[in-house]
């Protein structure tokens, strides 16, 4: 099957991509045919509730490349393997319809409770796809079972194929609505399946920028990823496998949570996973532009972000998103040692109790970077009279170091300085008020001050 196949005889994407007959060069390794079973039919040949593969059509979101609409079960023969190999899977679901994008679909549409989407080979590898919408996963190693001289995989969606259902417009919309527009039984739509070797896979450059949405996500290879759709809206859960960072490097996350209203965007935060180090970031309506701190220098940089609310977007577009991503870039080290806190959507160190505008809730944290020296770190603040208090007092703490507490006058400025010992990970300051105010209507919400800016500077040597 050569999903990802470009026109015009472009030089295909992928030199390992499945296809459909059985004669292949001398030469060619871990090249992979499609072999017509009784569990996945060929769409000539087969049972229109069994079919594997239908004929190729136009990707929707880039005209150079093809796809493949896909049925449940598809036999793989390998042609020349090396003794493992690896599986790059790159599918989608976004065009499936309102309820059918999801990688974990419900009971009904599972044949059996035991059962769950996986490579069979010498040993069985589940697939595990998370999310909604588009997926590139590089699976392995894999040992295909050899079987009278030849070496085979297959792959098991575990998901009952249903009839496409694709969306009417004008006259069509009109009449005879219940009549299908398109007879395929679908579960995903495919763009590559292909091989690789070992050497291949290590040798595989892993980008470490994703901004250009679809092309990005359509022309993935090196770039793993599920849950997010091919415009970039994440989906209510999404993960990514991106390339190396070094020490002290940072992960710059940029994108929107829409205002839909009557919908529960907007609420609650999102757990993000960073190299298996965890954070809880606002999920507020507007613009957020974060830079999560990347704990040790790593090959690969794996991200996982899970909102805790989600919705459907409007106008018949019925995906449900959790945000809209518009750049994920690993940056060596920071940009800059100045951070502004009070004008949202503006580029600032990832913080939790901390709203897009400034305001500080009575428990709040800032996520810093590995320092190699100590660094002062200046907090600007800005303390409103409106609890009619004439004091406020804040704590600041590092990890396990006692908190110390700041007593600062109301209706006043005021700049804390915070010295970070040096640290070959990142660190956590912990703000803490005991007590809150009302912002003024209509606004409701309650805050101890607001946060303006904040600055990192190394500390000079003796």
């Amino acid at each position: 099957m050569t999903t990802r196949t470009p026109r015009a005889g472009r030089t295909p994407a992928t030199s390992g991509s499945a296809t459909s007959g059985s004669a292949t060069s001398g030469t060619a390794k871990n090249h992979l045919v499609f072999v017509h079973s009784n569990h996945g039919n060929h769409y000539y040949l087969g049972d229109r509730h069994r079919i594997a593969m239908y004929q190729q059509e136009a990707d929707p979101h880039t005209p150079d490349h093809d796809i493949t609409g896909i049925g449940r079960f598809m036999l793989i023969r390998v042609e020349q393997p090396t003794e493992e190999i690896y599986l790059r899977v790159a599918l989608s679901k976004t065009f499936m319809g309102a309820d059918r994008t999801s990688w974990t679909p419900p009971r009904t549409r599972v044949l059996a409770d035991t059962e769950a989407p996986r490579i069979l080979a010498q040993k069985d590898l589940l697939l595990n796809f998370v999310g909604n919408g588009a997926v590139n996963r590089i699976i392995g190693p894999i040992r295909p079972v050899w079987q009278d001289g030849a070496a085979y995989i297959a792959i098991d969606l575990a998901e009952t194929a249903l009839q496409f259902r694709p969306k009417r417009s004008g006259l069509q919309a009109l009449y005879n609505t219940g009549i299908p527009l398109d007879s395929r039984l679908l579960v995903a739509y495919g763009r590559d399946i292909s091989a690789l070797s070992p050497a291949e896979v290590a040798a595989l450059p892993r980008p470490t920028r994703l901004a250009k949405f679809p092309s990005d996500i359509v022309l993935a290879r090196g770039l793993e990823f599920s849950g997010i759709y091919e415009d970039g809206w994440l989906s209510p859960r999404t993960e990514f496998v991106l390339g190396a960072a070094p020490a002290g490097a940072a992960l710059r996350l940029r994108g929107y949570v829409p205002e839909l209203p009557g919908l529960p965007l907007g609420r609650g935060v999102f757990k993000i996973s960073l190299n298996g180090r965890d954070f809880e970031l606002p999920a507020a309506t507007g613009t957020f532009d974060w830079l999560l701190p990347i704990a040790n220098a790593a090959s690969t940089t794996r991200l996982s972000i899970i909102p805790s609310a989600s919705a459907i977007l409007p106008n018949g577009d019925n995906r449900p998103v959790g945000a809209k991503l518009e750049l994920l870039e690993i940056l060596p080290s920071l940009p800059g040692p100045t951070f502004d806190f009070a004008t949202p959507g503006a580029l600032r160190l990832a913080a939790a109790g901390v709203d897009q505008d400034g305001w500080l809730s009575r428990a709040a944290a800032l996520y810093l970077p590995a320092n190699a020296v100590a660094t002062d770190v200046t907090l600007r603040l800005e303390i409103p009279d409106w609890s009619g208090a004439r004091t406020t007092t804040l704590s600041t703490q590092l990890a396990d170091t006692p908190a110390v507490t700041h007593s600062l006058a109301a209706g006043a400025y005021a700049t804390l300085r915070v010295r970070l010992p040096a640290s070959p990970t990142p660190q956590t300051l912990r703000l803490a008020s005991p007590s809150d105010f009302a912002l003024p209507a209509p606004d409701t919400r309650r805050r101890t001050g607001r946060l303006l800016q904040v600055d990192l500077a190394p500390v000079p040597s003796p």
